[in-house]
């Protein structure tokens, strides 16, 4: 598993974002955007103290990414199917690695954004394939929530890239009878501490999809 070196590549990029601010430069602009559209206006430090929420909701998610990588393998292990599953994981694994991904990691937290979102929607997808086989999820949480609220920040042909790479890795040779071999998996995995989709921002429905790539 190289999920201690996706851990430092996310730590690399916060570093990069905190001295950089790339991403929350997109988020400030997409802000005072709406701001200017609306009548009741935010304050410069009002959006400042939105822009640093959102920032540090979408590096908390990141950093769960690795977790749930390594929460699947552990299962996977313990039911004596990590064979089954070891191709799903390395694919989700794998994105964070490609130099030619569609989101340059130069870019900082931003630039693993789409790394995110693929990996993501490979566990997912993988879980609700467990479902359809055994009754179950293999994991005992949804990710669909988190899956859709990284989606929003592309649209476009950076989407529709992403998705395309996402049903060329499960229609894979193989990908499909990985997950049915997953039959021997009685009980969903608990996984704690994790809240997929959190964003710290109260109740402002508006502020939740502040930037676009």
């Amino acid at each position: 598993m190289a999920t201690d070196q996706i851990r430092a590549q996310i730590q690399d990029a916060w570093n990069e974002e905190l001295e950089h601010q790339t991403f929350a430069g997109l988020i400030r602009s997409q802000l005072a955007r709406q701001a200017e559209s609306t009548v009741a206006t935010m304050s410069y430090e009002e959006r400042e103290r939105m822009t640093q929420a959102i920032v540090e909701s979408w590096h908390a998610q990141l950093e769960q990414v690795p977790d749930l990588i390594d929460a699947v393998a552990e299962a996977a292990a313990r039911a004596l199917v990590y064979d089954a599953v070891a191709p799903i994981l390395d694919i989700a694994e794998s994105y964070f690695f490609q130099a030619d991904d569609l989101l340059a990691d130069s870019l900082g937290l931003l630039g693993l954004m789409d790394d995110m979102y693929l990996s993501l929607s490979l566990l997912h997808s993988v879980s609700e394939q467990y479902r359809s086989v055994t009754g179950h999820p293999l994991l005992d949480v949804d990710l669909a929530p988190s899956v859709l609220s990284v989606r929003s920040l592309f649209q476009g042909r950076r989407l529709a890239a992403l998705d395309g790479a996402i049903e060329s890795a499960l229609c894979r040779p193989g990908m499909l009878a990985s997950v049915k071999a997953l039959h021997a998996l009685k009980k969903p995995l608990a996984v704690k501490d994790w809240e997929p989709g959190v964003m710290p921002l109260g109740n402002d429905d508006d502020a939740r999809e502040p930037a676009t790539v």
